[in-house]
């Protein structure tokens, strides 16, 4: 059953929050905040009957609100997207609806911008991303790809991606479904779980 309620976390209990225009229930979405509009954007998923949609919807703290510049159908779940603050944007990479997706969208709160480059990462979806602060990049790992589950780490600077390049003594299982944050104050981006290589994973990079 997909769900739709929103809770927040101050640290010690959760809170359950309403809103005259309830979020619609669904799963496999996104979810960033955008530090410079000061909304939480979320974006995609699938429906309780599992049909995938385009939709864009922020919440303010008080109330939701659906925007009628809807994401390409393809990208409408298991991408992943992190907040370029640096650059004021939401950016989504790939994703998983008939077809692997291979190109980055870009949000700035009113429509999306499609970007393609030259040197973009191979297809995929599952994967996940978070953004670096400290080098204003955005990080990100993984994912299902044609022949299998992936283990590359790409980063976007906003004009480019750039592959890093593996160290074998210290490198994450290749993975899909993983989590990644960013840990502001030691400047260091976290990953944990998914599945892949080494079934469900319980590492922490």
């Amino acid at each position: 059953i997909s769900l739709g309620d929103l809770w927040e976390w101050d640290g010690r209990t959760w809170t359950l929050r309403t809103s005259r225009t309830p979020l619609p229930p669904r799963h496999r979405h996104q979810l960033a905040y955008d530090e410079a509009r000061s909304r939480l954007v979320v974006v995609g998923g699938r429906n309780q009957n599992t049909y995938p949609n385009t939709e864009v919807w922020e919440w303010d703290g008080v109330g939701w609100a659906m925007h009628t510049s809807p994401i390409a159908a393809e990208s409408s779940d298991f991408f992943a997207m992190a907040y370029d603050v640096a650059r004021r944007r939401i950016a989504l990479f790939g994703g998983l609806w008939l077809r692997f997706t291979g190109g980055i969208w870009e949000w700035d709160g009113v429509s999306w911008q499609e970007r393609f480059r030259t040197s973009t990462p191979p297809f995929r979806n599952g994967q996940a991303a978070a953004y670096d602060e400290a080098r204003a990049r955005v990080v990100m790992f993984g994912g299902l790809g044609d022949y299998g589950w992936r283990d590359d780490l790409w980063e976007w600077d906003g004009s480019g991606w750039q592959e890093i390049a593996r160290r074998p003594s210290a490198w994450p299982s290749a993975s899909e479904r993983h989590s990644m944050a960013y840990d502001a104050r030691r400047q260091r981006t976290v990953l944990f779980g998914g599945c892949g290589t080494l079934g469900d994973g319980g590492e922490t990079w």
